[in-house]
């Protein structure tokens, strides 16, 4: 995924001549990868596969946290605004910016397949109890 970008549901592959089991190559990537890095499961595919160009759909989820008192356990995963902001301005860029679109337009080298859809959505996170 990008820099600085968390993702959920990431898909990735790779090839190997191993003999090992799906379950064991999951715990065995669980035990050497990054403790910040979670492998919930493992399953051999055909070698046509390819995580970036066989996906049928992303989802694109963007966390605004909207107070005066910045986020503690959410601070990695939210951007902070402490500043108001106006809801009619809000929504409207909504309506313009998120939503379901193309896919392709996403991707530098997607090869022409145009039936891919990504989603676009936000959420507002609004703690009107400060502490």
């Amino acid at each position: 995924t990008d820099a600085g970008v968390h993702a959920e549901g990431f898909v990735a592959h790779f090839q190997t001549k191993s003999a090992l089991e799906d379950s064991k190559i999951k715990k065995a990537l669980n035990f050497y990868l990054s403790r910040d890095i979670v492998v919930y499961s493992a399953k051999t595919m055909p070698v046509s596969f390819h995580a970036r160009y066989s996906a049928k759909s992303k989802i694109y989820r963007y966390r605004i946290w909207l107070s005066g008192t910045r986020p503690l356990f959410e601070a990695p995963f939210v951007f902070w605004y402490p500043h108001a902001v106006d809801q009619k301005k809000n929504e409207k860029s909504r309506e313009i910016f998120f939503g379901e679109t193309r896919f392709q337009r996403l991707l530098r080298s997607w090869r022409g397949r145009s039936q891919k859809r990504c989603s676009f959505d936000f959420y507002i996170y609004n703690s009107k109890k400060e502490r």
